[in-house]
């Protein structure tokens, strides 16, 4: 028997969290969905994930802000973040260098494009 990856779904749209549910759920992911940035970072901070989808846009608080939190812990810095980009983040690119997530994914992306990302 495998085990099913175990992923967190952070981003401030109920349509990307009903598709990311959908889709990661029937592929045989084990997902956790929040649209506030507050309680997923709480939940990261809490329970061990081997991966985090962050939207730079979350309830209260941002994807940059959830993710430069995980890179302090020593015991989460090194879990893999896809960052979802909205159009307006691709220009700017420096908030995202500083937080340096392994992966990025911009909106609107295909369902075959995030489970591409997931699966690396």
């Amino acid at each position: 028997m495998t085990l099913r990856k175990k992923i967190l779904v952070a981003d401030a749209s109920e349509t990307i969290i009903a598709v990311c549910r959908k889709l990661l759920t029937q592929h045989g992911y084990d997902v956790n969905l929040f649209q506030d940035g507050t309680k997923a970072l709480e939940e990261l901070k809490r329970t061990d994930y081997d991966l985090a989808v962050i939207a730079t846009a979350t309830q209260n608080v941002t994807g940059y802000f959830i993710v430069e939190e995980l890179k302090k812990d020593r015991a989460k810095a090194q879990m893999p973040i896809l960052m979802l980009l909205g159009s307006s983040e691709l220009l700017d690119t420096r908030e995202l260098v500083q937080i340096s997530p392994n992966e990025t994914l911009s909106k609107p992306f295909s369902p075959q494009e995030l489970l591409f990302k997931i699966d690396k």
